[in-house]
């Protein structure tokens, strides 16, 4: 329940300041903007993330290109994520295609399975969508909310206690559904853009 009201906020959030910010003045003319991003990340399944990044843009006008390198560290699971994406930008919103990379395994208890070290420094694919609103101008930049859905693999924890069919069975259906679940997470936080 608590994930989910986490969700709500951000998503109530976002669509306050995108409609609130809709009569900002346009950037000064400059294309190329860093946004360094101070988020937090909900997974259904394994937990809360801490998600620092940084995404370079050239956007002369409506439209953009360019690149976004995030962390993602597991609070719960003090596992961590690399993601990188290649973006293209719509005004406020992106689209990003890459890859990510476990880069160090998850702490479960004793009873779970922690056989992911085959997928340890492995490249899997990874997309992101989302949107980035600067409003308030702070400094040479704008401070702004960043949300996104980023969908990518990551370690969910199941129970090894199998001592039957029916429990084998369960367990297999759990980790698949638990799989599914947790491949897309709800980011959200504070941007931070400046235009160069």
């Amino acid at each position: 329940m608590r994930k989910v009201l986490i969700s709500l906020f951000f998503i109530g959030m976002t669509t306050f300041v995108v409609s609130s910010a809709s009569a900002e003045p346009a950037a000064s003319g400059k294309n190329v903007k860093v946004t360094i991003m101070g988020d937090s990340d909900v997974a259904l399944i394994s937990g809360i993330y801490l998600v620092p990044g940084v995404r370079i843009v050239y956007q002369p006008k409506l439209l953009g290109a360019g690149g976004e390198v995030m962390s993602f560290y597991g609070t719960g699971q003090k596992d961590l994520y690399l993601l990188a994406v290649g973006l293209v930008k719509l005004g406020w919103f992106h689209l990003g295609l890459g890859g990510s990379m476990m880069v160090k395994l998850p702490q479960v208890p004793q009873d779970q399975s922690n056989d992911w070290t085959s997928d340890l420094g492995k490249l899997m694919p990874a997309v992101s969508l989302g949107v980035n609103v600067p409003v308030w101008k702070i400094g040479p930049g704008r401070l702004g909310f960043n949300a996104s859905l980023d969908a990518f693999f990551s370690a969910v924890p199941v129970s090894d206690n199998v001592q039957n069919f029916s429990q084998a069975l369960g367990a297999i259906f759990e980790a698949v559904l638990f799989t599914e679940l947790n491949i897309v997470k709800l980011t959200g936080g504070l941007s931070y853009v400046i235009a160069l």
